[in-house]
């Protein structure tokens, strides 16, 4: 296959252009607060009134103008513009995230300052001065993470938790329309069990700091059983639009204090230097595992195979999965 010199000048071109543009507008444009032309200071005004990210703003306005200009001047044109349109949006990313390496800090120790324990003289039961200890990369990942068998306990719980916690969320309006329910009923439904989340997760919170003294496990299993309840009765009155709609606003309020606190819980569960990570880990199950595939792609093709029976004895399966989990790390909070 020949290579066409020209073109790949231009691919050079191109891309040295963005990485220039992305430069000026991560180093000087948005830490000075400027507006710049065309579409990039479009995405940083967009930035300033309502602190979407340039990168996303910029990508969606220049996809939109992709698609447009190739139906209006054809796929040459199209085809010489898509690198362009992803490389600066990437560019300015990869310049933020350089910028972020090299000059922020992650412990006030970093910076000279005292520990924030000392500074604040508030130190928790579990405090040690090896938390101070910079940690390698090498030692966060296997050492306080990955061989932390009760952080792999509670990222399978949050795995569950997120699969009732979406499940019941993203199909509701689905089952209750099918179901002969109008939309506009199905869609107070979904505003009624992510509204409910307020209260029950600033109750959830209360309890584990107050009544629990610091537990997590305790209150999320307390919590996932009566999510439980609610499922049941959700299941049990599916045609009774009045039932459905209590059932899912008890649903959307005992759901968030879990997913909160197995967040809190992972932070307890791991020295602070490696909390982000044991954070992401949790977050990683919840999101990928708990949502996208067993939440979105499991319970939507077993309700198209098998009916909606079928979704409801799995999000059963799931709490009682959660509750499993958690009462697994019972015994090391009690410690």
């Amino acid at each position: 296959m020949k290579i066409n010199k020209k073109n790949v000048l231009e691919f050079i071109q191109i891309i040295a252009g963005n990485a220039s543009c992305a430069a000026a507008m991560a180093c000087f444009a948005l830490p000075f607060n400027m507006v710049v032309g065309g579409v990039s200071g479009i995405g940083r005004m967009i930035n300033y009134y309502s602190g979407v990210s340039v990168s996303v703003s910029v990508t969606v306005i220049n996809v939109t103008l992709f698609v447009i200009g190739g139906l209006m001047l054809g796929k040459k044109f199209a085809a010489s513009i898509a690198i362009g349109t992803f490389a600066f949006p990437a560019a300015v990313a990869l310049f933020i995230a350089l910028l972020a390496y090299i000059l922020l800090r992650d412990t006030p120790q970093s910076c000279g300052l005292p520990s924030i324990e000392k500074w604040r003289n508030d130190y928790p039961k579990n405090y040690s001065e090896k938390h101070e200890e910079t940690l390698s990369t090498k030692e966060i990942f296997f050492k306080h993470v990955l061989n932390n068998k009760f952080l792999w306990y509670i990222a399978l719980a949050n795995a569950f938790v997120y699969m009732v916690r979406y499940g019941c969320l993203d199909w509701a309006p689905t089952i209750l329309t099918e179901r002969g329910i109008d939309l506009k009923s199905a869609g107070w439904a979904y505003f009624a069990y992510e509204f409910a989340a307020i209260p029950g997760t600033l109750l959830c919170g209360w309890l584990s700091d107050k009544l629990f003294h610091g537990r997590r496990a305790l209150p999320t299993m307390l919590f996932m059983a009566l999510v439980l309840v609610f499922i049941v009765l959700y299941w049990m009155f599916i045609d009774n639009l009045t039932v459905v709609i209590i059932c899912l606003i008890g649903i959307g309020f005992f759901i968030y204090g879990p997913v909160m606190l197995i967040g809190v819980q992972a932070l307890d569960l791991a020295p602070k230097n490696a909390a982000g990570t044991a954070a992401g880990l949790t977050g990683f199950f919840g999101y990928f595992f708990g949502t996208f595939l067993l939440a979105n792609t499991v319970l939507g093709l077993v309700a198209q195979h098998f009916g909606w029976s079928w979704t409801f004895l799995l999000l059963i399966a799931a709490s009682l999965l959660a509750i499993f989990f958690m009462g697994l790390t019972l015994k090391e909070e009690r410690r």
